[in-house]
């Protein structure tokens, strides 16, 4: 039985989430029997985590956040799949053929996938999930992602898929591998198209069990998953922004896995026997966007200054416990195509004199940050404005809540300096840079605009050659650590713990937690 819990929203954004969500289950009961075989599940055989925000929404093509990323990454399956370790292999395809051209790419389907509504996966039900995405009509978060190179996607027969792009694209099966393009049920493909609710309907090996508003996700062990069943019952995801208290959740018992883990509470839960710590490096950047529609932010030198004053190692040595490595690049060090090129060492010298020649900063800075979003963001966003005053910056911060400050970017231009973070899903360079510096991107909150940079992006892209690829990712990152649009800060370790009775746990550099084959050691493993 599907349930469907309504709360009150405590907050503005929960408001949304919670209006969304009932929308979301309102005609649900009523769809296909596999979904009843979702049974109510058993209390001690869930998996409990801890996360740092909520989702926002359980429609793939159309989340941009981490926390839905995480969650649908559960929910739905992709054409193909990346290990931890970056290799691409089968997923919902069982095999692939790429024309010498490298235009054309044949998908040969599985032919025992079932959604969690009882439909078949067919040619027909990827065709739909391509032509919904490449629609101008929907206008979906993620449609940039397949919308410059895909020309059209074809059923050859019931179970075969040609997909024709207008170049090569030497990332595309990395590309694919992305959560957001995760495979949605025809009929939640036909739902949103006839403005009734989404449903978020998947072949992943859980069901969403139930989704309340500001306490938990509950996904439950899809029993006719083509690998088979999960071997627990559910996960239950449950937001918990403050990190003292993901770190207590998971030394009390209340949580089987928190993610992320404070650096400082990772070194107390070291002592902890019933406790597994762990850390690795991430894909992810943290770095402060600049608005360069607002003075004298559009002026290079100042930019630069700003960056020259801010001591990037520090913060990641001392605020970060030395779980980060301080930014040589826009891109982070364990990504595909890093090349560590960035010259803008702390000077506060230098700083005081760029500033100087360019008259100074005369109004304050308007900076900007999420609090319990990023590991310490609200303590780096804090250094931030120290360093800064310290060469003479008037600097005011605000802090906001992830849902609210999302919005706020998108809809208000009343900030000079912005904390965001990105982690690339395909683990190369060209999502790293894209979608924050392309001209047309939407995630380039900086408003940078360069043509030379557009040229060099959409040439690496089709470029199938890996060394000369990796010399135009060279040139790229050169020019944009020149002209400095962001502040460039750190790339923080991934940082998770586990109660020892828990197994199966893989972690992706990409920052998913994948719990797809995670048990408890005495319970079915």
């Amino acid at each position: 039985m599907i349930v469907v819990v309504n709360t009150k929203a405590r907050a503005k954004t929960l408001a949304l989430v919670l209006l969304l969500a009932s929308g979301l289950f309102a005609a649900w009961r009523s769809t296909a029997p596999t979904l009843e075989r979702a049974r109510k599940p058993q209390h001690g055989d869930m998996i409990s985590v801890v996360i740092v925000a909520e989702p926002l929404r359980l429609d793939p093509h159309d989340a941009t956040d981490a926390p839905s990323a995480l969650i649908n990454f559960h929910l739905y399956e992709r054409l193909v799949e990346l290990t931890p370790d970056g290799e691409v292999v089968p997923g919902l395809a069982e095999s692939w053929t790429i024309s010498d051209d490298g235009t054309t790419y044949v998908f040969k389907l599985r032919e025992n996938v079932r959604f969690h509504d009882g439909l078949p996966l067919t040619a027909a039900a990827v065709v739909a999930n391509f032509e919904r995405l490449l629609s101008p009509e929907t206008a979906l978060a993620r449609a940039d992602l397949i919308s410059p190179f895909v020309q059209s996607a074809a059923a050859l027969d019931t179970y075969t898929v040609e997909i024709r792009l207008r170049q090569p694209v030497g990332s595309f099966l990395r590309l694919l591998a992305h959560e957001a393009l995760g495979i949605v049920s025809p009929l939640s493909i036909r739902a949103s198209q006839e403005n009734r609710s989404f449903r978020p309907v998947g072949t992943g090996p859980f069901v969403l069990y139930e989704w309340v508003p500001g306490d938990r996700v509950t996904l439950v062990a899809f029993q006719d998953h083509w690998r088979g069943a999960p071997r627990v019952a559910g996960l239950v995801f449950k937001p918990m922004p403050d990190g003292s208290s993901r770190a207590i959740a998971l030394e009390t018992g209340a949580a089987d896995v928190a993610y992320p883990l404070d650096p400082i509470h990772m070194i107390r839960l070291r002592a902890f026997p019933e406790i597994e710590v762990r850390h690795a490096p991430s894909q992810r950047v943290i770095y402060a966007a600049f608005n360069l529609g607002r003075p004298p932010l559009d002026d290079v030198e100042i930019r630069r200054a700003l960056n020259h004053a801010v001591d990037r190692d520090a913060i990641a040595r001392h605020l970060l416990f030395g779980l980060a490595r301080p930014l040589d690049s826009p891109v982070a060090p364990s990504t595909w195509g890093h090349s560590p090129v960035l010259e803008l060492p702390y000077d506060p010298e230098r700083a005081v004199a760029l500033l100087s020649k360019k008259g100074g900063i005369h109004r304050p800075l308007h900076l900007w940050s999420p609090s319990a979003r990023y590991v310490q963001d609200r303590a780096v966003a804090e250094a931030i404005a120290g360093y800064w005053r310290a060469v003479g910056i008037d600097v005011n911060i605000r802090l906001f809540e992830w849902g609210t400050y999302l919005s706020l970017l998108s809809t208000s231009d009343q900030w000079d300096v912005a904390v965001l973070g990105w982690v690339p899903a395909t683990g190369e360079a060209d999502m790293a840079l894209r979608p924050i510096y392309h001209s047309l991107a939407r995630g380039n909150h900086s408003g940078y605009r360069s043509a030379a940079i557009d040229r060099l992006l959409d040439q690496a892209i089709a470029t199938g050659d890996a060394r000369e690829r990796l010399e135009l990712y060279r040139q790229i990152q050169s020019q944009i650590a020149f002209d400095a649009p962001v502040l460039f800060l750190h790339s923080p370790d991934l940082t998770y713990g586990y109660r020892s009775d828990i197994a199966g746990i893989r972690v992706h550099s990409t920052e998913i937690i994948d719990l797809r084959a995670a048990y408890r050691r005495n319970r079915g493993g």
